[in-house]
């Protein structure tokens, strides 16, 4: 979805579609109206309403990518079964997760 500030500054760069572009900048006012009277009814709401966009010369802030962890091996039975909570000597020596449980590990 195009940002109507994005989409104004193309109609001006442009200097077509007079009719489009007053328009949304119409729009573009009674949405920081709004905006405003809502952040002075709740001021501690301000950086939800008001997100920083970036700037032109700014790159995006780098997604933070966490190591994957392997906790299966190539059968799919767990690496380390005795770090199941569903692990059981005799009972679940593979200590796998019953149906319908998702598989989880005891905190340390």
């Amino acid at each position: 979805m195009i940002d109507l500030e994005d989409e104004i500054q193309k109609l001006e760069a442009a200097d077509a579609d007079k009719s489009r572009l007053a328009d949304l900048k119409a729009e573009l006012e009674r949405i920081n109206k709004k905006k405003a009277e809502y952040v002075a009814e709740h001021p501690e709401q301000r950086r939800l309403v008001y997100r920083p966009r970036p700037k032109d010369g700014d790159a995006p802030a780098p997604e933070i990518i966490l190591p994957k962890r392997k906790l299966f091996n190539k059968k799919g039975l767990p690496r380390h079964p005795e770090r199941s909570i569903y692990y059981d000597p005799v009972m679940n020596p593979f200590g796998v997760a019953p149906p319908g449980m998702p598989y989880a590990e005891r905190g340390e």
